[in-house]
């Protein structure tokens, strides 16, 4: 049994308007994902001797996953720095550790802060 007119009707409608969607839910993705990372850079922790170079490192990273595209933010230049940074660690002087950096939150800030807006915006655009 094949397809009536109207159900082809139907299908048609229902694409365009799921592409639609998934387009402007990528731009709004997109949008969010490059405040977050324009925020990080405008906002790096204190004390850092290569803050420049981290700070400057902000990207907002499109991933293709599954069909659907992501944004990640992260920092390309010192990626291992950002943990460090956000945690807190031990620091070294060639004899044994004399004590540890004090955590600063950073990332974790902007990552509620843009979670919030992302589901904001999601509501009231789409």
């Amino acid at each position: 049994m094949g397809v009536g007119p109207i159900e082809a009707a139907l299908e048609d409608i229902l694409k365009e308007y799921s592409d639609e969607f998934q387009h402007n839910l990528e731009k709004v993705c997109k949008s969010v994902a490059n405040d977050c990372a324009n925020e990080l850079k405008q906002t790096p922790p204190s004390g850092d001797s290569d803050s420049d170079h981290y700070r400057d490192g902000w990207r907002a990273v499109k991933e293709s996953v599954g069909g659907h595209v992501n944004y990640t933010v992260a920092n390309q230049n010192k990626p291992g720095l950002t943990h460090l940074l956000a945690n807190g660690h031990v620091v070294s002087n060639g004899h044994g550790s004399y004590g540890r950096t004090q955590a600063n939150p950073h990332i974790a800030n902007a990552e509620q802060k843009y979670v919030s807006e992302y589901l904001r915006r999601i509501d009231t655009e789409l």
